[in-house]
C-alpha cells in the first residue's frame, strides 16, 4: 500500500509540475468568468426589454391621438380611459410601483360596463354590486391605496364565481367553478396577507406562480382519471408545495429547480434582476469545457510515457504494473475533481462579485415524504457538479483506455474529445429517428441531472437504467485499459 501511495504521489507531482496544468487552471477560471459574463450580458439585455413604456407606445396623448385618428371599434371608451389615466397622473411603466393603478382603472371601467349590461338585462342586484366594485376601484386609485385595490379584487373574484353561467360547458378548466375558485383564493390570499400588487415584488410574482400552477392542476384533473398526465400533475403539485412554503415562511430566495433557476418565479426582488443563486446554480453547464481538459490529460497520461520511453524508469522500480496503472488512473481522477473544485470556488467568487453576495444563506427546498424540507444550497449545487461530472469521468476513462492501447497521444485525445462533443448529438438523432437501440449508447445516459428530472432522450428512460448502462461501459473501459497496460510491451 505504501508503494502504491508513493507512486500516486509521484504521478500527481508530474501532473502538477507541467506548464499545461497551470494553463488549464487559468482556463478553468476563464470558463467561470465567461459563464458569469454571459449571464451579466443576458441580464442587461433583459433589463432593456423593460424600458419605459412611453418609448414603445408613446405617451397617453400620443395614444389618444392615434385612437381619434383611426376611430377603430370602441375607440371612444379607450380615449375615456386614457384621459382618466392622464388626468390622474397614473404611471405607464411596467416596473413602476404604482403601475397597479392602471390595472385598477381598467377594472373600474369594466365594472361600469358590466353594471350597465346587468341593468339593461333587468338584473338590478348584480348591477348594483358591479357599481359598488367600480367605486371601490376608483377610491383605491384616488387614495393610491393598494390594500384597498386588493380588497376590490376579492369582490371581483367573488362576483366572477357567483355570476358565471357555464351553460353546461365543463370540458375546459376555465369554464369550471374550480378555476374561479382558484382566482378567488389568489385574491383573498393577497388581501389577507397584504401582499403589494407590484409587478416586480417577489411575493406578488410567487403568488401568481402558485395561481398558475393551481389553474394548470384544474386543467390536468378535469379530464377522465384514465387520461390524466400523472407526471405533470405531480410536478404541478410539487411546485405549489414549494412556492406556498416560501410564501408562508417568508423565504424570498431558494436554490431549488423551481426557486429561480428554471422557473418564471426567479430569485430576485425585481423581474429583471439575476440573483446570486439563479446564476451560481446554473454553473454546472460549464463542466463540459473542463471535461475536455481532463480528457486531454487522460489521453496522454499513458501513451506519452510509452512514446517517450519514460515508462522504463517506472518499470525498473520494484512496483508491479497494476499499481502503476492504478496510480495513473487515480491521479487523473483526483486532478479532475481538483479542477472541478477550483471551478466551483471560482464561480462562488465571480457570481458573488458580479451579482452580489445577498441571500448566501438561502435554503435549498425539496419535497420529501409529502412535506417540504430545507437543505444547504451550497451542497445542492455541489451535488449537481458531481452528477454533471459523471460524463467527464466516463469519457476520461475511455480516453485513458485508448491511451493504454495506442502509442499516439493525439489519437487517444482526439478520439476522446470527438466522441464527447459529438456523442450526445448522435444519441439525439437516434432518438429523433425512433431508433430505440440508442438508449443503450452511453451518451444517451450521461445527463443524469436531466434524467433525474424526467427529461431524457428516450421515453421511459430512468435514472436506475442510466446508471446501469454507465456501469457496464465503465467496466468495459477499465478492463480494456487494464489489459492494454499490463500486457503492453516496452520498446
Amino acid at each position: 500500500m505504501r508503494k502504491l501511495i508513493n507512486v500516486i504521489i509521484n504521478e500527481y507531482v508530474k501532473i502538477l509540475l507541467k506548464l499545461s496544468t497551470i494553463v488549464m487552471l487559468i482556463a478553468v477560471f476563464l470558463v467561470a468568468l465567461a459563464y458569469n459574463g454571459i449571464m451579466l450580458i443576458t441580464n442587461r439585455m433583459q433589463q432593456k426589454w423593460f424600458i419605459n413604456i412611453d418609448a414603445y407606445y408613446g405617451t397617453y396623448d400620443d395614444q389618444i391621438a392615434r385612437l381619434k385618428s383611426s376611430k377603430s371599434e370602441g375607440w371612444e371608451t379607450q380615449v375615456e380611459i386614457l384621459t382618466y389615466l392622464k388626468d390622474n397622473d397614473i404611471p405607464q411603466n411596467y416596473l413602476d410601483d404604482d403601475h397597479w393603478m392602471q390595472t385598477a382603472v381598467y377594472a373600474m371601467f369594466d365594472k361600469k360596463d358590466e353594471a350597465k349590461a346587468f341593468s339593461e338585462a333587468g338584473e338590478t342586484k348584480k348591477a348594483d354590486k358591479a357599481l359598488k366594485t367600480a367605486d371601490e376601484f376608483e377610491k383605491a386609485v384616488a387614495a393610491r391605496d393598494w390594500k384597498a385595490y386588493n380588497r376590490a379584487n376579492v369582490m371581483v373574484a367573488q362576483a366572477n364565481l357567483d355570476n358565471n353561467d357555464y351553460s353546461g360547458v365543463k370540458s375546459t378548466y376555465w369554464r369550471t367553478d374550480e378555476y374561479f375558485e382558484v382566482l378567488l383564493w389568489r385574491a383573498q390570499y393577497q388581501a389577507e396577507h397584504e401582499i403589494p400588487p407590484i409587478e416586480t415584488h417577489w411575493k406578488n410574482r410567487l403568488l401568481s406562480g402558485v395561481m398558475s400552477q393551481k389553474c394548470s392542476l384544474v386543467g390536468l384533473t378535469v379530464v377522465p382519471e384514465a387520461e390524466r398526465d400523472r407526471e405533470a400533475i405531480a410536478k404541478a403539485e410539487r411546485k405549489i408545495m414549494l412556492w406556498e412554503y416560501r410564501l408562508e415562511n417568508d423565504i424570498r430566495v431558494d436554490s431549488s429547480e423551481y426557486g429561480g433557476i428554471t422557473s418564471q418565479v426567479d430569485d430576485s426582488s425585481t423581474s429583471t434582476g439575476f440573483g446570486f443563486w439563479r446564476v451560481f446554480a446554473g454553473t454546472p453547464r460549464g463542466i463540459t469545457f473542463i471535461s475536455v481538459m481532463i480528457i486531454i490529460i487522460a489521453g496522454s497520461v499513458i501513451s506519452s510515457e510509452f512514446s517517450t520511453g519514460t515508462i522504463k524508469y517506472l518499470l525498473v522500480n520494484p512496483v508491479k504494473r497494476y499499481k502503476i496503472f492504478i496510480a495513473k488512473y487515480v491521479s487523473v481522477l483526483s486532478f479532475a475533481f481538483l479542477m472541478l473544485f477550483a471551478y466551483y470556488l471560482f464561480n462562488v467568487l465571480l457570481s458573488g462579485l458580479i451579482f452580489g453576495f445577498d441571500d448566501l444563506g438561502a435554503p435549498y427546498l425539496y419535497v420529501s415524504n409529502g412535506e417540504v424540507a430545507e437543505g444547504s444550497s451550497f451542497l445542492f449545487v455541489a451535488s449537481k457538479y458531481l452528477i454533471a461530472s459523471v460524463g467527464m469521468i466516463c469519457m476520461a476513462t475511455l480516453s485513458f483506455a485508448v491511451s493504454s492501447l495506442a502509442r499516439s497521444s493525439a489519437l487517444s485525445i482526439g478520439l476522446g474529445v470527438f466522441l464527447y462533443l459529438s456523442g450526445y448529438s448522435v444519441a439525439a438523432v437516434m432518438s429523433g429517428l425512433d431508433i430505440d437501440f440508442g438508449r443503450y449508447i452511453i451518451f444517451a445516459n450521461l445527463e443524469l441531472n436531466e434524467i433525474s428530472e424526467g427529461i431524457s432522450l428516450f421515453k421511459g428512460q430512468t435514472l436506475t437504467f442510466a446508471i446501469a448502462v454507465i456501469g457496464v461501459y465503465m467496466t468495459v473501459f477499465l478492463l480494456t485499459a487494464w489489459d492494454g497496460f499490463v500486457r503492453r510491451d516496452v520498446k
